[in-house]
């Protein structure tokens, strides 16, 4: 995944979109300099459903919170494709004491 900024009216208007550049999709928004309700001058950032949201001053520390999110998403899917998939099973199986030892699960109960 690669975000990248892109100007939706040429630069008529202080709205940006944050697009997947691999893919193609928005995948959220940047707006620069606050709303008519709110004028602090912030830089509004909302990515990936609102799931990753900030407010911040300078361009920099925006800039910098993309690239952060946009670290995670890759560490994510990187994850992800790693991880065991159980078959059979959304769940993992719930480990058991098979000996009877007195070793107990946390939350168990003893026999």
């Amino acid at each position: 995944m690669r975000l990248t900024f892109k100007h939706c009216d040429d630069f008529r208007s202080k709205y940006l979109l944050v697009l997947d550049e691999d893919t193609g999709n928005e995948v959220g928004n940047v707006r620069l300099g606050g709303t008519a309700m709110d004028s602090s001058g912030g830089i509004d950032i909302w990515l990936f459903d609102g799931k990753y949201q900030t407010r911040v001053q300078g361009y920099d520390t925006a800039v910098g919170f993309v690239l952060g999110v946009e670290s995670v998403m890759n560490h994510l899917e990187e994850f992800a494709s790693k991880a065991p998939n159980p078959t059979g099973s959304d769940s993992f199986p719930r480990p058991t004491n098979h000996t009877r030892s007195l070793l107990q699960l946390v939350g168990s109960s003893s026999a």
